[in-house]
């Protein structure tokens, strides 16, 4: 078997659904990395695959996941020495010729044998952040019989109004058209700036995945009043994502477009709609599609220990507090964390 390697543009070569989700194709990671400032790479092997967002300068860089659920896939021919012993080397690597410091994982909750594995490997700690909620596909009469009761009301709502769905590949010829929708949609919200997105991002996405990469849109008589952007992997269709107008909204057009994508995904043979997390609100939300709620669960490791211990101190000093103080904030790595006098430490900051 070989040796872990790193590539930095697989696209020719990529074939996503070996790694249980469109998250850790090389089109998501160069479009994640784009829009975040960093530079996409991936750690590979046989059966072994590790996409990553390398971030900061030569002397303090550390790598994430790209914000999504890439996790680190470990091909089942692997057994535990196996995978230990890839997960030593990746390690190395990323250190001596990289220079990372830490890493930083988002594992997939729609293949919790990632994580599962993932917590056998030494110097990785993997626990439970938070829910995502991932909607199982069956017939239509099944699944329409699980929604709850308020879904199905603003499903009907939505075609007493007229309004219509439907769902086509995504091209950059149409990231104005949905950018009308998304945009002022997060500018409602006060979305995150990680959520705010450049035609870049959408151009590399549609580029990368192609006829993957799909829209759901919504539209009444005069204009388009919601949109979705869904990734299809072959085994699940992923919510990506989705704005509409409070016109829109308020006809019932969001619960019409994720009907609309629950009967695509149905259709094409796959297992489920993942929906993702968010707030308790949009949890909620969520929810009423008849879904269920699965662990999303991240990891970190500290991948050169005194170096790290070194930027955790140099970090403190800047701040006039102390290592210890930053470590509290339950901020990973803890040399890119902030504290905030009174603030209460919790999964949320683990996940910026």
């Amino acid at each position: 078997m070989d040796e872990p390697r790193v590539v930095i543009d697989a696209s020719s070569s990529d074939d996503f659904q070996r790694y249980a989700s469109v998250y850790g194709s090389s089109a998501y990671g160069r479009a994640t990395a784009g829009a975040s400032g960093g530079t996409w790479l991936a750690v590979v092997a046989d059966g072994w695959r590790l996409s990553l967002i390398l971030r900061g300068e030569a002397d303090s860089r550390d790598a994430v996941s790209p914000l999504g659920y890439s996790g680190l896939f470990i091909g089942e021919r692997h057994d535990a020495a196996r995978a230990e012993a890839l997960w030593l080397a990746t390690k190395r690597l990323l250190a001596d010729d990289l220079g990372v410091v830490s890493m930083f994982l988002r594992f997939p909750p729609f293949a919790p044998q990632q994580a599962r594995r993932a917590r056998d490997l030494s110097g990785l700690v993997v626990r439970r952040a938070a829910d995502t909620v991932l909607v199982a596909t069956s017939s239509e009469g099944e699944m329409w019989a699980r929604m709850a009761p308020s879904a199905r009301r603003q499903v009907r709502k939505a075609e007493r109004f007229g309004l219509t769905s439907d769902i086509v590949p995504f091209d950059s010829t149409m990231i104005a058209q949905f950018r009308r929708l998304y945009d002022p949609t997060m500018e409602r919200l006060g979305a995150e700036a990680h959520l705010r997105f450049k035609d870049e991002y959408y151009t590399t996405l549609a580029d990368g995945l192609g006829e993957r990469l799909l829209v759901a849109s919504v539209r009444d008589d005069e204009e388009h009043v919601a949109s979705c952007l869904l990734m299809d992997d072959g085994q699940f269709l992923h919510y990506h994502l989705a704005g509409s107008t409070p016109r829109g909204a308020a006809r019932g057009a969001n619960n019409l477009m994720i009907w609309s994508a629950l009967r695509a995904a149905s259709g094409a043979g796959r297992d489920g709609l993942h929906l993702g997390g968010g707030r308790p609100s949009l949890l909620r939300f969520k929810m009423t599609f008849g879904g269920q709620f699965v662990p999303f669960e991240i990891g970190s490791a500290i991948v050169d220990e005194p170096r790290y211990s070194s930027l955790v101190l140099r970090r403190a000093r800047e701040l006039g507090t102390t290592p210890s103080e930053l470590e509290a904030t339950g901020y990973f790595p803890a040399f890119r964390a902030t504290p905030v006098p009174g603030a209460a430490v919790g999964a949320g900051q683990a996940l910026r």
